[in-house]
């Protein structure tokens, strides 16, 4: 059975490139004085957590809402941990 990304997989690569484009226009419209270098990198990066959530989508779909929750929270607990520390040090 396939899935609805494979079904739809031009409008999944169209959710991931669309910030890459939109992002730097509205940005050059709403502020001029900054560079358009800089919101390519933001549109870069907004395309970066879309192909993120979609893989995670992905990965919900294959192990399970439960393990995911599990992990996810693990590694936010192991990341909370580590800034703690860095700031006692």
């Amino acid at each position: 059975m396939t899935k609805w990304w494979d079904r739809k997989w031009r409008l999944v690569l169209f959710a991931i490139l669309l910030p890459i484009l939109l992002i730097p226009i509205i940005g050059v419209l709403l502020y001029p004085e900054i560079p358009l270098l800089e919101f390519l990198f933001y549109g870069l990066i907004f395309s970066i957590f879309v192909a993120t959530t979609f893989r995670i989508i992905r990965t919900v779909e294959f192990l399970g809402l439960r393990i995911v929750i599990l992990v996810l929270g693990g590694f936010t607990l192991v990341a909370l941990l580590l800034v703690l520390v860095h700031k006692i040090l």
